[in-house]
């Protein structure tokens, strides 16, 4: 069967949607009280042995006061959501991030605890080879399915269906939600 832009539609299409995954949510943060001081708690994603765990934080926000004497007072509500607006920009992805460098930092070290040996070295082969000098200095949310699309399309014209598969395999392996959240936007 020839390689067509079809299939490389239908293949960019699973890849985005075989690894379903939870959106991150707007939070608007729980206010606390503990030792005279005010605390404002969330939830945040933190990679703990190569694998991404929500876990609790809690961050001072101020002491107790005259203006600041209750959690629900209007000045403290407006510490916690400047507070927050922060924590909300950083779950859309770190803006200056790059695919090469989530691939050093942190899926390669996934990679080496959860793949067998044969997959990650044919990871780390396709990553020198083809994907590293692709993705350059490309940041993680600035990376789309067209830009993937144009690659695959590029490299159909070298390689055969199979080897093209590999490659479409391990970049969106890069991907997986375990590791990251989607590279690919739709």
């Amino acid at each position: 069967m020839p390689f067509t832009a079809q299939f490389l539609h239908s293949s960019l299409q699973g890849m985005e949607e075989s690894t379903p995954q939870q959106r991150e949510r707007h939070q608007t943060g729980s206010i606390y009280e503990a030792s005279g001081k005010f605390y404002v708690r969330y939830r945040a994603t933190k990679i703990i042995d190569g694998v991404p765990k929500r876990v609790q934080q809690s961050e001072p926000l101020c002491d107790k006061d005259v203006k600041h004497y209750s959690a629900d007072c209007k000045a403290l509500k407006m510490l916690r959501d400047r507070f927050m607006l922060k924590i909300n920009a950083r779950q859309t992805g770190d803006q200056s991030t790059t695919v090469t460098a989530f691939w050093d930092g942190i899926y390669l070290p996934f990679a080496k605890k959860n793949l067998r040996g044969s997959t990650l070295h044919g990871y780390e082969q396709i990553w020198s080879q083809h994907l590293k000098s692709h993705f350059g200095e490309t940041k993680l949310p600035d990376y789309t399915t067209g830009m993937a699309s144009r690659f695959l399309t590029k490299l159909a014209e070298k390689y055969s269906r199979r080897t093209l598969n590999h490659i479409r395999s391990a970049a969106s392996a890069i991907s997986y939600p375990r590791a990251q959240p989607r590279v690919c936007s739709r």
